[in-house]
């Protein structure tokens, strides 16, 4: 009995044994299968990662190689633009700026000369019909506009916008261009002054009243077709009329007699108390004259611009220099002083790119 017993129990080890080994070596099997079913996951996961990130490299890469040829574009274009920009515009500003010392020093010339009763009515006056000094007048008043066309005109082949300083030079001249309209503007200005050049019966009345019925600047139509009849075309190129050819087109008989003979009876026998609105225009030009000039080599900004106007009209040369009696007073100089700041104003905000507001 006892020897089965034993023989039982050696055979239930020895079974336990054999199934502790088969369990065991299951064990390590599923587990061998496991790790490598794992390791098999990962590969791929590991591989599916890789993969996706070397797409991102090269999207990156894509992108970072187009924003490169992107900007290696716009700095080429950029270069081209402002390389034609000054090429094209520069030389007229050169001129604009010696056109603005003509118009300048010719306002200072009328105011001193009324002063000095050289101009007015008299028959003998310097602004006398056909006369040098009314033609010379009307030219160097008129050069401004006509370089202001010729940069219009250019504005098509370039980006005057490319540089802020030439930008603001071209809205100077726009300003200057204009300012030969006002005369209902500047007429409203304190003291206001009575204007009717549209009343009926004005060509007796202005004869009458010439302060107040008499037309002291031109409509829009008509300072368009003058600056077009300033420019000379040579061989394709334009270029601004010299005094002799404007003075023989102008002149009775001349192929552009109509389209000038406004504006040389605008300033025939000009004189500030017969028109005061026209008195008033040309001390604005005098004072945009000045800031165009200031302007050429400083490049300021439209607030510097703002300072230099006040500073200038502040200033004996201005009240002085350019007053029709014996000194300007306050109201005329505020008045200029208000007229530009407030043109100046006009510009457009993304217009004058670079500048610092």
């Amino acid at each position: 009995m006892a020897g089965f017993l034993e023989s039982i129990t050696g055979g239930q080890a020895a079974s336990a044994t054999v199934a502790a080994a088969l369990i065991a070596a299951s064990t390590s099997a599923v587990v061998t299968l496991l790790v490598q079913l794992v390791g098999f996951g990962a590969n791929r996961r590991l591989e599916k990662l890789k993969s996706e990130l070397v797409e991102q490299i090269e999207s990156t890469k894509a992108e970072l190689s187009d924003l490169n040829a992107s900007r290696n574009a716009r700095r080429d274009y950029e270069y081209d633009a402002r390389k034609r920009l000054y090429e094209q515009i520069e030389p007229l500003l050169f001129q604009l700026y010696e056109a603005c010392e003509q118009s300048y020093f010719r306002v200072k010339s009328l105011s001193r000369s009324q002063r000095a009763r050289e101009v007015g009515l008299d028959k003998d006056n310097w602004l006398k019909p056909e006369g040098y000094y009314l033609f010379s007048t009307v030219y160097y008043l008129l050069i401004p506009i006509a370089i202001f066309r010729m940069i219009q005109k250019k504005m098509t082949f370039v980006d005057i916008y490319g540089d802020p300083g030439i930008a603001l030079k071209y809205y100077l001249a726009k300003v200057y261009f204009f300012a030969l309209t006002d005369d209902f503007v500047v007429a409203g200005y304190d003291p206001v002054l009575p204007y009717e050049p549209n009343a009926e019966n004005w060509e007796t009345l202005r004869i009458e009243k010439p302060a107040r019925f008499f037309r002291q600047a031109f409509v829009v139509g008509d300072v368009d077709a003058i600056a077009d009849a300033m420019l000379h075309n040579e061989g394709g190129v334009l270029r601004v009329k010299t005094y002799g050819e404007f003075e023989t087109a102008a002149a009775i008989g001349g192929e552009q007699r109509a389209v000038f003979e406004e504006a040389l009876g605008l300033f025939q026998n000009f004189e500030s108390e017969q028109r005061p609105v026209l008195a008033r225009v040309l001390l604005v030009l005098a004072c945009l004259s000045d800031l165009i000039i200031s302007s050429y080599e400083t490049d300021p900004t439209p607030q510097e611009a703002g300072r230099i106007v006040a500073e200038f009209v502040a200033s004996d040369e201005f009240g002085k220099g350019f007053a029709w009696d014996k000194e300007l007073t306050p109201k005329e100089r505020d008045f200029v002083r208000d007229y530009v700041v407030t043109r100046l104003g006009w510009i457009p905000t993304g217009a004058i790119r670079g500048f610092n507001s």
